[in-house]
């Protein structure tokens, strides 16, 4: 996938949230994954948060979110399976 494709994939995912914004940076792993850690705000006021895109395939991309709720501290909160079409 390339990187405008991934730009547009994650641009889609902050557009269908809707309810905030969020400003991230992120590191490659040795295995693929790219975790992003940032700073979210929205209706319940700004903390962090984190996201995990791991590359599969050519044509499979997982993305998980982990939004900071105290008390609990980190939760997943979203997961995406996005698989392409043959």
């Amino acid at each position: 996938m390339q990187a405008i494709d991934w730009a547009v994939l994650l641009a889609y995912v902050a557009l269908v949230l809707g309810i905030g914004w969020y400003v991230s940076r992120g590191t490659k792993s040795a295995d693929g994954s790219i975790d992003l850690k940032g700073t979210m705000v929205d209706v319940a006021g700004e903390r962090p948060f984190r996201m995990v895109v791991r590359h599969k395939s050519d044509d499979l991309v997982e993305i998980e979110m982990y939004d900071t709720i105290p008390p609990k501290g980190e939760v997943q909160v979203m997961g995406i399976t996005s698989k392409r079409k043959k």
